[in-house]
């Protein structure tokens, strides 16, 4: 039958859905991409051998997780282990229905584990929409509101398969919400990128970046992936939400007049949690936290 359960966000763990098994038979019967293991995975491309190749609607990159670093695998493995407890996973509750980073769909295949993920994303959640529906056996238009609703997409983002320790997916910003070292495999920012990105950081109004800067490479990885992905402009739309940012979880960026100050390699890497949001507030104790360390942060 196979297992279907969430992951939350902030590393706060699983959720069981749909434990009864008649409505998962139901959505498995209406959704046959998601529930099957039987995908091709034949037209692939090794990530790092080949990070730029554009991918085309049947196509996949593929890494070898085994050969990743040890925290990538931690995380892999956790998913096996959340697997084999099945028993102690708490059904999903209306609260953490917003938290969900991932659906996942599981099953046991000559003793190891497939996995189909699917990325949640804030553009899934309904808050409110109105339809008008032709319903029942005689066709009668009626009006429907949905609220707090999550919409189901018949499709997998991320495969991983424990057998020949391969993860199989179509972007890196899927993988990073697995553990942001994916990032590590990534490629490095040009020259020019960096040139380009420290003239338009001191074009900003809250950073001044010093041009002589060389930074170091994984920081040129996660830079290189900001601009793949597009999120520096939308970044710098928001000011008032970085100062906060800022100044909520006490950054140590040293500041001059009206500007923060990149000086050197430890401000640009300060710089990239920032870009990355690594700094969080744990949702029951309050405490002030950094993705992957779990470091409470003093002020």
């Amino acid at each position: 039958m196979g297992e279907f359960i969430g992951q939350l966000k902030k590393d706060s763990g699983f959720n069981r859905i749909f434990e009864e098994k008649k409505k998962l038979k139901e959505i498995k019967q209406k959704n046959k991409i998601f529930f099957k293991f039987d995908n091709i995975y034949d037209d692939l491309t090794v990530f790092i051998e080949n990070p730029e190749y554009k991918l085309d609607a049947d196509s996949w990159f593929v890494i070898d997780y085994s050969q990743c670093e040890d925290s990538i695998q931690t995380s892999i493995q956790k998913y096996f282990d959340t697997l084999e407890d099945i028993g102690s996973i708490a059904d999903l509750i209306k609260s953490n229905l917003s938290n969900l980073d991932f659906l996942i769909y599981a099953n046991k295949v000559n003793g190891h584990w497939k996995l189909n993920l699917q990325t949640i994303t804030s553009k899934y959640f309904i808050q409110s929409k109105s339809f008008l529906q032709f319903r029942g056996a005689n066709d009668t238009l009626e009006y429907k509101n949905e609220e707090n609703a999550l919409e189901f997409q018949d499709v997998v983002n991320i495969h991983i398969c424990q057998k020949n320790k391969k993860i199989y997916f179509k972007r890196m910003s899927d993988l990073r919400k697995i553990n942001d070292d994916f990032v590590n495999l990534y490629k490095e920012a040009s020259t020019k990128e960096v040139t380009d990105f420290v003239k338009q950081i001191n074009d900003n109004e809250l950073f001044k970046m010093d041009d002589k800067i060389s930074p170091e490479s994984t920081n040129l990885k996660k830079l290189k992936f900001l601009i793949d992905d597009g999120k520096i402009d939308t970044f710098f739309k928001k000011p008032k939400k970085i100062t906060r940012y800022i100044k909520k979880y006490a950054i140590k960026l040293t500041k001059d007049e009206d500007k923060y100050l990149i000086k050197n390699n430890a401000d640009v890497t300060l710089l990239m949690k920032i870009f990355y949001e690594n700094f969080y507030q744990g949702e029951i104790t309050g405490d002030l936290k950094e993705n992957n360390s779990n470091k409470k942060i003093e002020k």
